[in-house]
């Protein structure tokens, strides 16, 4: 029977993992707890479950574990240590998985974290004697979603979880013996990571997502910067320790940090070889670090003497780094594994795109290389390629690498086989000079993504499969290929030339390649259907299947024998006839195994037949071992589970090539490595080894596919075969180029009417093609244009829809009928946008509801109305009160049955458009929400009228300047004839519509604003303007006969007779005369027509100022017009400011009403805030008071017992006792002895102080480096303050001559007796003592907690006091105008008719603000003169420098004048050296002459 034994078991997923000792590290893998010994990096592994577990955390005094599944309603399991017996399983903690568990420092508590969706937080009791753990509470953290927990070394009440952003700081509280938890978010304008606790005031520190590190106050959750990254980054910081001297920090770029506290100095980096960092684990030595990636990296980081307490940064920076790499295993899921017979070693692919050469037997890790993205399978070769690896990919690629030197693999070769699919299956040919691969290709999924299948399956396509036969030892070809219809499962070599192929249908295919010779003109090599000889049909598709090297048992190889993994998790064993060529699916026969086993609960996945042994994976991660030659039975030889079945189970399966070895890769990203015979122990404790190996250099895809480099090997062997043709055929083209280059050049030079044109020149297709390629850019050109109109006109037709459809008032603004006018008045109307049908039939409801209320309060007939009693005068209060709406209550005449039946129901759209005056409320009703928001919409509604209205009053004034503007253009035209019949210019007033009077001026587009080219379709001027003036009334008739009648359809009443000028008097007649040759006749005709002439001069200057007269009058009547529309459009103008400023007043009574509907709802806001804090304060104050009686309590139980006890000794007098007690009373003459005696003192041992005790363990031992170890010492020294007993030192008594040994031993037992009670009274002293102190403290504190919850109930009462003063509040809008008397002048009479009532505290209130605002006024005024007299001061000081700067100026000007002389110079620049004898020698000498000059007169006067 074979043997199924796990010797190794490799891998990490990243999860948390925890120290057993400095040299064990333990881990989860799968449902697998791994533990290593760092020390000679050794393994061992324990089955924990059979469903995945997760994190692992260890208590501080190493005696329990705590083990986190990963499954839906996951629980822990606790283990005893060293010995892993499991004590405890505690399920239903969390629903998905366990993200996180710690224990407190002191070990009395265990925190537990679960994941999605809940994301609760569970604490346990502890208990250190059974090693059990109990439910304490529970508390959903589902808004901050954490992912890592830490306790406070300080407490065990403290607890910080950080994860998605967030920080959370949790207090365990105890009321009444139950226990709970309360948390305080931290707040923060970064994005958190991970967190640590710091020996600083307890404090925390947090890591962000850019590299910076916060600081955290525990009690308040506010935050300050700890470290700031420079200039920003994007290194987010993914794990934090603290060390006595550092803080040590891991960020994302594999950058170990270290933190001096004091200074916040990086005084060390350290760089790793891991690219997710997850965990950092602290040492018991702490001088070793351990950093935990998910990418299966595990490093260490042991710095010797890093545990000193007195370490100086330049020792620090010296310390050589003596860690590295422990464990180096796959990043992720494996996809697939191999085995190399040659090297006897196993190679796996994983989604890290990682290959990996593990040498198992010795328990190395080769090497490793970058494989290329997306892995899906791998193989090896047979035979000239045993040490060549296949890996198909995701991509389409397929890659070689040679790995004859397994420490350095190299890629040989790679291809991109197709521009999309899915590589399923690689293996090789018996021979090993062939490899087959299977691709999946989706036929109608046009997507990037790999993972096709379930858009396929979704989007209703087919799947298809290309199998490509790639031939070569070294250089490898594609030789042949495959195009099915199917999905492809498994490919399987029968020999050299003939595969089995099992697809998703459930047919088996035999595909012969010797069918098929390659030809070279196909240099695709695409294989026809026919090479496929035999089809077989099974009942069910085939996942994996394995060929079976035996017959079916007739003794003739007639038929194949195949294993194959079914879909009804069985496996089950065909026979398939040889001689069967069927083709035709339709005519098959369904296949019926011959034998089947039953597999387990989960499908299969891998399938290997080695020697008559079965060797099957299934997705459970499950291994079993069958022996296929007896084919009988169910039950499995050997089957063991070490993987996880929650990743996919075992992707890869193996054997070696002496069948001792079995391996297995997991989903989960875990090696198992298995002995199939018994091994020694050497192998088993072989400790784990990395060869050293260097940077990964990521693999670049091939980017060409297989069929472009066929096609392009195609061209370039058509291209070398013509060759020649090629080139001589280019050389006559050379030749007939330069010919016509001549008869070009000829044409230049030819005369111009022998000149051809350029394009005779060039040959038809020539032609043709630039022709072809005008009219493809031409219609591109179009389609751009059609497609850019397009755009536009959506956008513009949104633009349209939204801001002018949605319109039911546009813009219009009126202005004058005379535009040379510039200052009269321009009136806008207001621009009102479409009221939606659901606030109509809202505003419906709430009138309804309105006149309800109305009614209601008239029939109650008990409200008065505020208002009315403030406006109503003195005699009018008596009425009957009025409602609270502000019209006045119907007549009791007035029957509302008669006014229901009288008034006509109106449709929505008409009865929102009434006014709503009388469904306001009163200003003094409107403090409960519900009317202040009806007040609000009512009030909308208000403005909407008002708008409304004036409109209307815009567009009659349209209507009018539209008759007025005819009736000027009919005066006009009599002014026209007017000035025309009197000779003058035309100057009249031509009334114009403004542009700002069409609203709909913004949709017309002019052709000044479009500034591109324009251009016109040819005959657009002439057809279309034939079109559109035909489209015009045909006025043909009118304007002949005004051009007839000079443009006047009057007639002219005034007929002018014409006046013939005599012959004889005309120069130019024939029967011209002078004057004197007259006759009389002819005088008398001549005076005639003077007379006539005279008279119709007269008549045309009568007309003319007719005319003069009627121009004034009809230019009268059109200033008129126009004065009169001006004088109207000025009124409306100031109708539109009242309008605006009544709209201006509601609008103001509206945001007064949001905004105290706002104020009362922050007040209601802040009131539960304060209720809420004066319930904690409350409650904290009752505990504390509570533990202050406790305290008191005992505290009089121990005085009382302390005032006995002193009583007792009183009572007890030494001297009266020995006197009086026997043995002593026998004895008389000893007695004053023994109480002398019995008085001598007894002093304590002096004890050392802490100071001392310090200094002697310094000597000692030395300090520990733990940064958290004064938290126990501290509970040690305070247990010992309280248990300790005072040792007495007791003084060497003789005993007295003569007396009694018995007498003596006596005296002795009474003395001890009595010292034993003098200690007891010391230590119950002490003990009062302490009480006391604590009392004090307990008092002090419940008293500050009382005089804080005194505080917060007056702070509560002082703003319900100001609610509800406030919530009557009203704002009332008053117009005022400058300059008049708004206050009705009254006589001085003592009239309280319209006094109100004020409370005297108010007034108070009121003189009280007012003094302290005067007294602050004085202050500042003080403040203002000190100041100002500071300055004046300043100034004083300033001008004085200035007259110091003038005197110095002047005395340096003065300076600089100063004639120099050489005496001067010498004086300057210090004299000669013999300056000062040479002046004394002048003077001794003028001395001298002036005592020889004296002598010689004196003698000359005494000769005289």
């Amino acid at each position: 029977m074979s043997t199924l034994e796990n010797q190794f078991l490799l891998g990490y997923d990243g999860s948390k993992a925890a120290l057993l000792s400095d040299t064990e590290i333990a881990h989860t893998l799968g449902n697998n707890l791994v533990i290593t010994d760092l020390k000679n990096e050794s393994r061992r592994s324990f089955v924990v479950d059979q469903y995945p577990v997760g994190v692992v955390a260890v208590n501080p005094k190493q005696t329990m574990m705590v083990i986190g599944e990963r499954r839906e309603q996951s629980g822990i399991f606790i283990h005893s240590l060293p010995d892993m017996t499991r004590l405890q399983h505690i399920q239903n903690v969390g629903n998905t998985e366990i993200s996180d568990a710690v224990f407190s420092r002191d070990g009395q508590f265990l925190a537990v974290l679960a994941g999605l969706p809940e994301f609760s937080l569970a604490l346990f009791n502890v208990n250190p004697a059974t090693r059990g753990v109990s439910p304490c509470c529970r508390f959903n953290a589902t808004i901050s979603q954490p992912r890592k927990i830490t306790f406070s070394p300080f407490t065990a009440d403290d607890i910080v979880t950080t994860g998605n952003n967030y920080i959370m700081f949790w207090r365990v509280e105890r009321i009444q013996g139950a226990v709970s938890l309360s948390h305080i978010e931290g707040k923060a304008a970064v994005k958190l990571t991970c967190s640590c606790h710091t020996s600083v005031n307890g404090e925390v520190l947090a890591g962000t997502t850019t590299g910076d590190i916060y600081q955290f106050d525990v009690n308040t959750g506010s935050s300050t910067p700890w470290w700031e990254s420079p200039g920003g980054g994007n290194n987010a910081v993914s794990a934090l320790v603290f060390s006595r001297h550092h803080v040590i920090a891991a960020s994302c770029d594999s950058i170990v940090k270290f933190y001096r506290h004091d200074n916040k100095v990086i005084e060390r980096t350290i760089a790793l070889a891991s690219s997710k960092i997850t965990h950092m684990l602290v040492g018991q030595k702490w001088n070793n670090f351990y950093v935990l990636g998910s990418d299966g990296i595990i490093e260490s980081i042991v710095l010797p003497g890093y545990e000193q307490v007195n370490l100086r940064t330049d020792a620090f920076r010296d310390i050589p780094n003596k860690g590295g790499p422990i464990a180096d295993f796959s990043g992720g899921p494996f996809t697939g594994a191999c085995h190399l017979d040659t090297q006897n070693c196993a190679v796996t692919v994983g989604t890290d795109d990682t290959l990996r050469v593990w040498k198992y037997d010795e328990n190395i890790l080769m090497s490793k290389v970058s494989s290329g993205r997306k892995p899906t399978c791998i193989c090896t070769g047979t035979g000239a390629t045993s040490d060549v690896v296949v890996v198909g990919y995701a991509t389409a690629h397929i890659r070689f690498f040679d790995l004859t030197d397994c420490r350095h693999p190299k890629i040989i070769g790679q291809e991109l086989l197709l521009k999309e699919g899915i590589a399923h299956v690689v293996t090789p040919s018996p021979s090993g000079k062939a490899f087959a691969i299977s691709f999946s290709v989706a036929n109608a999924v046009s997507s990037s993504n790999p993972i096709f299948q379930a858009a396929a399956a979704s989007g209703g396509s087919t799947v298809s499969s290309t199998i490509f036969i790639i031939e070569g030892v070294r250089t490898f070809t594609v030789s042949r290929r495959l195009t099915l219809d199917v999905d492809i499962t498994d490919v399987v070599w029968t020999s050299a030339t003939s595969l089995l192929m099992s697809s998703e249908n459930g047919d088996i295919r035999l595909v012969n390649l010797s069918e098929h010779t390659p030809s070279s003109e196909d240099e695709l090599n695409e294989m026809p259907k026919s090479v496929i000889t035999h089809l077989w049909r099974l009942d069910l598709p085939a996942l994996k299947f394995a060929l079976s090297p035996e017959t079916d048992g007739t003794g003739d190889d007639t038929a194949f024998v195949i294993a194959a993994l079914s879909r009804d998790k069985t496996i089950k064993l065909y026979s398939l006839d040889k001689g069967a060529k069927h083709t035709d699916t339709a005519k098959i026969a369904i296949k019926k195994p011959h034998c089947q086993f039953k597999l387990g609960d989960r499908l299969g996945q891998q399938i290997l037949l080695v020697d008559n042994k079965l060797y099957t994976a299934s997705s459970d991660g499950k291994v079993e071992i069958r022996d296929f030659k007896g084919r009988s039975g169910d039950r499995p030889r050997a089957s063991c589970c070490r993987h996880s079945c929650m990743y996919g189970g075992i992707a890869g399966l193996c054997v070696s090539s002496d069948r001792k070895w079995l391996i297995t890769a997991g989903g989960d990203g875990c090696i198992a490595v298995w002995s199939l015979a018994p091994v020694g122990p050497e192998v088993c404790e072989t400790p784990f080894r990395i060869i050293d190996q260097s940077e990964l250099v990521e693999v670049n895809d091939e980017t060409v596919t297989y069929v472009i480099k066929a096609e392009e090997e195609r061209k370039r062997l058509v291209q070398t075969q013509y060759a020649s043709v090629r080139e001589a055929t280019i050389k006559q083209i050379d030749g007939l180029r330069q010919r016509l280059q001549l008869y070009k050049e000829e044409n230049t030079n030819a005369k111009p009417e022998e000149k051809l044109e350029t394009q005779a020149f060039m040959i038809e297709s020539q032609r043709e093609e630039i022709e072809e390629l005008g009219k493809q850019q031409m219609l591109d050109k179009e389609e751009e244009i059609k497609w850019s109109n397009l755009t536009k006109n959506y956008i513009a037709d949104n633009i349209k829809k939204q801001c002018w459809d949605s319109m039911q008032t546009h813009l219009l603004i009126l202005k004058g009928l005379n535009p040379n006018k510039p200052e009269t008045a321009q009136v806008p109307n207001y621009n009102i946008q479409k009221v939606p049908q659901k606030e109509k039939v809202l505003l419906r409801k709430v009138k309804f509801l309105r006149e309800v209320e109305r009614l209601e309060w008239e029939r109650r007939n008990d409200f008065v109305n505020l208002e009315d009693l403030v406006a109503a005068p003195e005699g009018e209060n008596d009425e009957a009160p009025t409602s609270p709406n502000k019209e006045q209550t119907p007549s009791e005449d007035a029957s509302p049955l008669d006014e229901e039946t009288e008034e006509v129901e109106l449709s929505v759209d008409e009865e929102s458009l009434l006014p709503v005056d009388n469904h306001l409320y009163s200003r003094f009703v409107t403090y409960t929400r519900s009317r202040t928001i009806t007040q609000m919409l009512l009030l909308q509604q208000q403005i909407l009228v008002k708008r409304i209205a004036f409109n209307k009053l815009v567009v009659e004034a349209h209507d009018r300047k539209k008759l007025d503007k005819q009736k000027i253009l009919e005066k006009n035209i009599r002014i026209k004839q007017i000035l025309k019949e009197l000779d003058q210019p035309e100057d009249m007033l031509i009334p114009q519509d403004a542009p700002s009077e069409d609203p709909s001026r913004v949709l017309v587009v002019k052709n000044e604003e479009i500034q591109v080219e324009q251009f016109t379709e040819q005959g657009a001027d002439g057809e279309g303007g034939e079109e559109k003036r035909g489209d015009k009334e045909d006025d043909s008739n009118e304007r002949a006969l005004k051009a007839m009648m000079d443009n006047r359809l009057e007639r002219d009443e005034r007929v002018v007779i014409e006046i013939t000028v005599p012959p004889f008097a005309d120069k130019d007649n024939k029967d011209w005369k002078p004057a004197d040759e007259w006759s009389d006749e002819e005088v008398r005709q001549y005076k005639e027509y003077e007379k006539k002439i005279q008279k119709r001069i007269d008549e045309e200057e009568k007309h003319r100022r007719a005319l003069q007269q009627e121009l004034k009058e009809v230019q009268k009547d059109v200033d008129t017009i126009v004065s009169s529309f001006d004088q109207h459009l000025q009124s409306l103008f100031n109708k539109k400011l009242d309008t605006d400023t009544e709209l201006c007043q509601i609008d103001l009574q509206i945001i007064k009403l949001a905004q105290g509907r706002i104020q009362q709802e922050e007040m209601e806001a802040h009131n539960k805030k304060l209720t809420k804090i004066v319930e904690a304060v409350s409650n904290e104050t009752s505990k504390a008071v509570q533990l202050a009686n406790d305290s008191q309590r005992e505290l009089q139980l121990k005085r009382d017992k302390y005032d006995e006890l002193l009583n007792n000794e009183r009572k007890k007098s030494g001297d009266k006792e020995i006197r009086t007690q026997l043995p002593f009373s026998e004895c008389e003459d000893y007695c004053d002895i023994l109480i002398k005696l019995l008085r001598k003192s007894t002093k304590p041992k002096k004890e050392k102080t802490r100071k001392e005790k310090d200094g002697k363990r310094k000597k000692d031992e030395p300090a520990s480096p733990d940064p958290f170890a004064f938290v126990e010492e501290e509970e040690e020294e305070k247990k010992k303050r309280v248990h300790q007993q005072p040792e007495l030192a007791d003084v060497k008594l003789d005993k007295p001559e003569g007396l009694r040994d018995d007498t003596w031993r006596d005296f002795l037992e009474f003395r001890r007796e009595r010292l034993e009670s003098e200690r007891e009274q010391k230590l119950l002293f002490d003990e009062l003592q302490e009480m006391t102190k604590a009392n004090d403290r307990l008092q002090k504190e419940a008293k500050s907690h009382q005089a804080n919850l005194d505080d917060k109930l007056r702070m509560v009462r002082d703003f319900q006091t100001q609610v509800i003063r406030e919530r009557y509040n009203l704002d009332i809008l008053h117009t005022f105008k400058q300059g008049k008397i708004e206050v009705e002048q009254e006589a001085v009479v003592t009239d309280y008719a319209d006094a109100i009532l004020i409370h005297k505290k108010n007034i108070e209130d009121l003189n009280a603000q007012i003094r302290e605002h005067g007294r602050a006024k004085v202050d500042k005024m003080m403040e203002i003169m000190q100041f100002k007299k500071g300055i004046r001061l300043i100034e004083w000081e300033n001008q004085m420098l200035n007259h110091d700067v003038i005197s110095y100026e002047m005395q340096h000007k003065h300076l600089h004048t100063l004639r120099v002389t050489k005496a001067m110079q010498e004086f300057i620049k210090g004299g000669a050296e013999n300056h000062h004898d040479l002046e004394r020698s002048a003077i001794m000498k003028k001395i001298e002459h002036v005592r020889t000059t004296m002598q010689a007169k004196i003698e000359e006067n005494r000769t005289c």
